[in-house]
């Protein structure tokens, strides 16, 4: 009995379908892992995400699922083992109002609605009198979700002065193939500006509060 041939149209469907399962099942990687240091395997590159203007020191993904505070710790970013140098959620795009630590407010805002744009990142010392605690030094993460997927980047050792901006582009697609949906941007922060590597921001002390 004859085989028929499968079409050129099956075949190539195949292929494509292939294709998207490869892309979807990519292992993340840091963008350290390559040489010299900008970009990795999926195709994130440390100038996907600036901070007045400063590239990333460094970028992790792309990551199936939601990003989380367990996540992001998990990273090799933490490498001191002290649960008081833990990042710590600071603000989401996606909510009302962020967190209030050390007596400084951080409200993250973005316009999430494209692939490339920009953010904003607010913060106001709460603190009465003197001494004030901006500007300070901190490390960064920032994590872009679009679609089912996220990616972090890093900024080690920045300084936050109150009133911060940078760029953002989304480098990674979904599982047709697409520019993935922008769905939020979170910020998680330390205020040890001691781990990570790499350099980037100025030498300011941490806030006063902390001293005490």
């Amino acid at each position: 009995m004859k085989t028929k041939n499968p079409s050129k149209t099956a075949i190539l469907s195949a292929l494509a379908m292939g294709l998207v399962s490869l892309q979807a099942a990519a292992a993340p990687t840091y963008c350290s892992d390559a040489a010299p240091l900008t970009s990795n395997a999926d195709g994130l590159q440390t100038s996907d995400l600036k901070f007045n203007g400063i590239n990333a020191n460094n970028c992790y993904g792309v990551v199936s699922g939601n990003e989380s505070l367990a996540a992001i710790n998990a990273l090799n970013w933490d490498v001191d083992p002290d649960p008081a140098d833990d990042w710590i959620l600071l603000d989401k795009t996606d909510t009302v109002g962020g967190l209030t630590i050390q007596g400084l407010s951080f409200v993250l805002t973005s316009d999430t609605s494209k692939p490339d744009g920009n953010w904003l990142l607010t913060v106001t010392d709460t603190n009465m009198g003197a001494p004030q605690n901006l500007p300070v030094a901190m490390d960064l993460v920032f994590a872009l979700k679009a679609a089912d997927y996220y990616a972090a980047y890093l900024f080690d050792n920045m300084t936050v002065d109150g009133s911060d901006a940078g760029t953002y582009h989304i480098a990674f697609k979904n599982n047709g193939g697409q520019v993935a949906g922008f769905s939020h941007m979170s910020l998680y922060g330390r205020f040890d500006g001691d781990n990570g590597g790499g350099g980037g921001g100025g030498n300011i002390p941490e806030p006063a509060s902390l001293l005490l």
